[in-house]
């Protein structure tokens, strides 16, 4: 497990440098989802720096599905940061998913989240934030393999 701290831990180093080199390791320590001292903020640091780097087509949908699963546990310190990076990739389908789960879930606490998560798809900052990542991304999206 310590390896996976260190890679992770070197991931935000390359992500807040905008290396893209640290965009396969995020995304494989957010999709483990592990749950010990200190992972909530190694978590919280990549949703929030993987906002910075242009992302593939295919990395976007990974991190939506990780994102899925994080509507159905229990709200972490990494949650916020995570609905910040979903409101920028998110696609009208997963827009979607999330409003019915909001709508009518039967589980409250996954309603509840997928509430604060539909609330920032919602927010005039979050719009603002889309629009100006979306610009600043546009020009250097790496193509999928």
């Amino acid at each position: 497990m310590k390896r996976d701290y260190k890679e992770a831990e070197a991931a935000i180093e390359d992500l807040k440098a905008g290396n893209l080199r640290g965009v396969e390791p995020a995304i494989h320590f957010l999709k483990a989802d592990v749950y010990e001292h200190r992972s909530g903020y190694l978590k919280e640091s990549l949703w929030r720096y993987l906002s910075r780097v242009p992302l593939t087509e295919r990395q976007s949908e990974r991190l939506l599905q990780v994102a899925r699963k994080y509507l159905a546990r229990r709200r972490t310190r990494e949650f916020r940061s995570m609905c910040r990076l979903v409101n920028l990739i998110a696609g009208e389908g997963f827009i979607r998913y999330v409003r019915q789960l909001a709508e009518s879930s039967e589980d409250d606490g996954v309603s509840q989240r997928a509430k604060l998560m539909q609330a920032y798809f919602q927010s005039p900052d979050a719009l603002n934030h889309k629009k100006h990542h979306d610009q600043n991304t546009q020009s250097q999206r790496p193509r999928s393999l």
